[in-house]
């Protein structure tokens, strides 16, 4: 940690009912090093008194706790065609359903992987030997 908060083992034991609510609410330790840490003053007379106003004025609000081994939530998707939604909407269809976002260039029709090949040979072929490279 920051050298400049060496706390003694009573130090420890008097801010231990601090770090209690931030246990509680789930607080990651790099977060709450970050916290705890962040904007410290050049000199800090003393660590325990600074920590203590930080464990309580810097608490985060509490957050929804979930079980580790339970799946992720399922991405929302659109009603029509199961496209997933964009961050922030909540239901309903995409944009793409509604007709808000039309593509600039239609969707070329599906080639199979030989035929691509087979054109790309093509086209290497028709270039001069110069530009080949």
């Amino acid at each position: 940690m920051e050298p400049k908060l060496a706390l003694s083992a009573a130090d420890v034991v008097a801010l231990a009912p601090l770090v209690v609510p931030w246990l509680e609410r789930g607080v990651p330790e790099l977060e709450a090093r970050s916290l705890l840490t962040d904007g410290l003053p050049p000199v800090v007379f003393t660590a325990r008194g600074i920590l203590a106003d930080r464990l309580v004025r810097k608490l985060p609000e509490p957050r929804a706790r979930r079980d580790a081994a339970a799946p992720a939530p399922a991405p929302l998707e659109c009603a029509d065609c199961r496209d997933p939604l964009p961050r922030g909407q909540q239901g309903g269809i995409c944009a793409g359903c509604t007709g808000a976002v039309r593509s600039a260039v239609s969707p070329a029709p599906p080639v199979s992987v030989a035929e691509r090949v087979a054109a790309l040979r093509a086209t290497l072929r028709s270039r001069p030997a110069a530009a080949r490279g």
